[in-house]
């Protein structure tokens, strides 16, 4: 049976190209039928049965788009703008961590601007994110802690120090700003 076509009955080649002009080429059953001189319930037909033998495969992936029903729905609730940072989903989280903070470091520099309080849950995304910011120079910015931050003095030194950039002079004087406010 050497040279055999998998495919060679009538109704499997009008199966298979049936899914070809359909799936491939996004053609309505009509504009097939007509094609392959059939009916559209003919084509119906031939579709079924080439995702019945295995000539074709459909998988469904809810997460792909997960992140941007997600964020429409937080933005239509809590009025806020999202970005997504596209990623194919293959890559370390060292690389991932390193291309979220520099777009989020990005973003910032369009959004803050003098007279700002600007509120920061610091972590290990925000801390890369300090490291990926340029220089942004404004006046009586504020920045505060929302949450998290359990450094302590001598960790939150050692950072300056590794990561020295034009926010720590921001947080220090936010610092002063607002009595009682955490740091980091």
């Amino acid at each position: 049976m050497a040279g055999t076509s998998v495919h060679t009955t009538p109704k499997a080649k009008d199966a298979l190209r049936a899914a070809q002009l359909y799936y491939l080429q996004d053609m309505k059953m009509e504009v097939i039928a007509r094609e392959l001189g059939t009916s559209r319930s003919t084509v119906s037909r031939l579709l079924t049965h080439a995702k019945r033998t295995g000539m074709v495969s459909i998988s469904i992936t809810p997460s792909a788009n997960m992140s941007a029903l997600l964020g429409n729905q937080l933005s239509e609730h809590y009025g806020v703008t999202f970005n997504v940072v596209p990623t194919d989903g293959s890559m370390p989280d060292s690389e991932l961590l390193a291309r979220v903070s520099a777009h989020a470091a990005y973003l910032l520099g369009d959004l803050v601007s003098s007279s700002m309080t600007v509120g920061v849950a610091w972590g290990s995304t925000m801390q890369a994110v300090s490291t990926a910011l340029t220089s942004h120079p404004t006046h009586d910015t504020k920045i505060v802690q929302l949450n998290g931050g359990r450094q302590s003095g001598q960790q939150r030194g050692q950072l300056r120090q590794r990561h020295p950039h034009p926010l720590w002079p921001c947080l220090h004087r936010a610092h002063r700003a607002v009595p009682g406010a955490r740091i980091f």
